[in-house]
């Protein structure tokens, strides 16, 4: 019986671990697809701020609509960015709660 409540507390400090590692990286894919969604935001704003007016020299010469091509360029690639990182966030969530439901499991054994 002492063999097995070592053994048992030796797993609840591996599955701990295991649980505090998977939190981190989900914390981590957290942050990452925040900092994409403020950026996608921040983007939006500047093209609402940025509507044409046809007397501005700027939109005169061009450089307004090559403004507008590299935002819309750079908007779709944030998406694709944001469409990663939510991968990456739903797989890290996944994998936090295994690692939840195997430490909780280890507790309940240890009662």
């Amino acid at each position: 019986m002492r063999r097995e409540a070592k053994q048992l507390a030796e797993l609840a400090q591996l599955t701990g671990v295991a649980q505090d590692a998977a939190l981190s990286k989900l914390r981590a894919a957290i942050s990452a697809r925040e900092a994409v969604e403020a950026q996608i935001k921040a983007l939006d704003q500047q093209r609402r701020r940025a509507t044409p007016d046809v007397s501005d020299a700027v939109t005169l010469t061009g450089a307004d609509l090559l403004w507008q091509r590299w935002a819309a360029l750079r908007r779709a690639d944030l998406n694709k960015q944001l469409a990663r990182l939510r991968v990456t966030e739903a797989d890290a969530r996944d994998t936090a709660g295994t690692a939840f439901g195997r430490a909780q499991a280890v507790r309940e054994l240890r009662k």
